[in-house]
């Protein structure tokens, strides 16, 4: 499916259905009980090697006794806001792998909704019925994509991995017919994946969108939020620093280069480890984190940045900004007083 907007509209369940029948009976497909029990396996590995080891090389540097020990000590993280209230500080520190699923969940409100409603769970599965019927098709060749046109191999996850995100884009697109462009929901769903199961994805994108205003998440829903975004940005930017702002418009800059920053939650730009980690401040804190990552990068580096003298030599200098960013430590000034106002 391409990505026409007046075409977007018409993903309902009859049409992906029409689409993937073929898809089934071409590569084959899912038994729905058969693909019931690996969406809610939670030992399903859904990402490749390289980003496990990228992830690994990341927890260790970084570790503090006295962190580790505080971790340990956490045996239940159920509720949301005793998360927010109890662990906020050890979260912004870094979430241990072994920790990050479970927090996760209770920061998008899936475990408290989960206990709350028994029916729930099974839920997704149902769902997956209502678009393809009782078989799924191993492969779905065209997905919704929200307005998402970068590679999938940024995620690094599996060919499994991959199905696991088109099957959620398809279910989220049957009940959300009105939602025509978010390349974000995209790159959540995959960033999910890392850690949680295909059904447990799917919970977390749905809270997250319909929680908007209770959380502070405000992800954009259209072409015009994404606009929205950029624009806010570039006034904090612009109350930050004006030698900054006013030498960035004096280049003729294309602004929409910070879409990769504030819409995609830096895929493809950082580290993916890094990634992982301002979703964790995401989920905690809501969309004011991308902001303060994005001008602390600017607000650090202002000096190299005021040395550009064209549009290319910015953004090439942005880029090496980011992807050089593998220091922990860089990484926590971010969260430091130099953009508290945000907070």
């Amino acid at each position: 499916m391409n990505n026409n907007e007046d075409d977007f509209v018409l993903v309902k369940s009859k049409v992906v259905r029409q689409v993937d029948s073929e898809d089934s009976m071409r590569m084959g497909s899912y038994d729905i009980r058969t693909l019931e029990a690996k969406v809610m396996n939670i030992g399903e590995c859904l990402y490749d090697k390289a980003t496990f080891e990228d992830l690994q090389q990341f927890e260790v540097p970084g570790q503090s006794s006295s962190r580790e020990r505080a971790w340990k000590t956490i045996v239940t993280i159920e509720d949301g806001t005793a998360v927010r209230l109890g662990l906020g500080y050890l979260i912004k520190k870094g979430v241990p792998n072994a920790k990050r699923r479970d927090v996760w969940l209770a920061l998008a409100g899936v475990k408290h909704f989960l206990k709350k409603d028994v029916h729930l769970k099974g839920s997704y599965c149902s769902r997956l019925v209502e678009v393809f019927g009782e078989r799924v098709p191993l492969s779905i060749q065209k997905p919704p994509l929200f307005g998402f046109k970068e590679s999938f191999e940024s995620h690094f996850l599996t060919a499994q991995g991959l199905e696991a995100c088109k099957r959620i884009l398809c279910v989220f697109a049957m009940e959300n017919p009105g939602i025509v462009y978010s390349p974000s929901i995209v790159d959540l769903v995959c960033l999910f994946l890392h850690y949680v199961t295909e059904e447990e994805a799917y919970y977390m994108l749905n809270y997250v969108l319909k929680n908007t205003e209770n959380r502070n998440y405000h992800i954009p829903t259209s072409k015009k939020d994404c606009q929205k975004v950029i624009f806010t940005f570039a006034n904090f930017l612009e109350h930050k620093s004006k030698h900054l702002y006013h030498h960035i418009q004096s280049l003729n800059f294309d602004t929409e280069f910070f879409e990769k920053w504030l819409i995609r939650f830096f895929v493809g730009e950082m580290p993916y480890s890094k990634v992982i980690r301002i979703l964790d401040a995401f989920l905690l804190e809501g969309y004011s984190i991308l902001f303060r990552v994005g001008l602390a990068l600017l607000l650090e580096n202002q000096n190299s940045l005021m040395k550009c003298t064209d549009g290319k030599n910015f953004t090439n200098m942005l880029q090496q900004i980011t992807t050089q960013l593998i220091d922990d430590n860089t990484l926590m000034k971010v969260y430091c007083a130099t953009c508290s106002s945000l907070c």
